[in-house]
C-alpha cells in the first residue's frame, strides 16, 4: 500500500479520486451525494474521510484488489473544517467551523469524545483550523480566534 506521501486526493464535482503519485494513475474513485467540500487522508494512504456540503461524512478504506469500502460517520456534515488520522490508524480527530473537536475511535466506529473551544466573543464563532495528536496522548486544536487548545480524554 502506498503511504500518504505517495498518494494524492482530488475531487471532480461529486467524485473523490485517490491517485498514486508513483504510478501516475488513479487508485480508486467514487461518487458522493453533492460537490465534495472536505477530504483528509490517513498517513499510510489506506483511508480517506470525505464529505459533501450538507451531505454525509464517509470513511473510505482502500483495498489493493477490490473497490473501496465506505462507512458513514455522519449522515449530515457537522461543518467539518479540518481533520487528521492518528499514525496507527485507530483514531481520527476532526475539527469543525462551529467550535467543535471530535475524536473518533476507528476500531469501534464511534465518537470517543467531543470538546468545545471557547467562542472568540459573544457573537463570533471560533472555527477549528487545525488539529493534531500529541506524543503523550494529548489532542490539540488551533482556532481562528488565535489561541491553541490542548485536550485529554476523560
Amino acid at each position: 500500500m502506498d503511504d500518504a506521501a505517495k498518494t494524492a486526493v482530488s475531487t471532480d464535482g461529486s467524485r473523490v479520486i485517490v491517485w498514486s503519485l508513483e504510478a501516475g494513475a488513479a487508485r480508486a474513485a467514487w461518487e458522493v451525494s453533492a460537490p465534495v467540500d472536505f477530504v483528509v487522508i490517513a498517513p499510510d494512504g489506506s483511508q480517506v474521510v470525505s464529505s459533501a456540503y450538507l451531505g454525509p461524512v464517509t470513511l473510505s478504506t482502500l483495498h489493493d484488489d477490490q473497490p473501496p469500502t465506505h462507512e458513514t460517520l455522519y449522515t449530515r456534515n457537522p461543518g467539518l473544517s479540518t481533520g487528521r488520522f492518528a499514525k496507527g490508524g485507530t483514531e481520527l480527530l476532526l475539527g469543525t467551523a462551529r467550535e467543535g473537536v471530535i475524536l473518533w475511535d476507528l476500531t469501534t466506529m464511534e465518537p470517543r469524545q467531543e470538546w468545545r473551544v471557547p467562542k472568540a466573543g459573544q457573537w463570533n464563532k471560533a472555527a477549528v483550523l487545525s488539529v493534531a495528536f500529541g506524543a503523550g496522548g494529548q489532542y490539540f486544536a488551533a482556532v481562528s480566534s488565535g489561541p491553541s487548545y490542548e485536550f485529554a480524554v476523560n
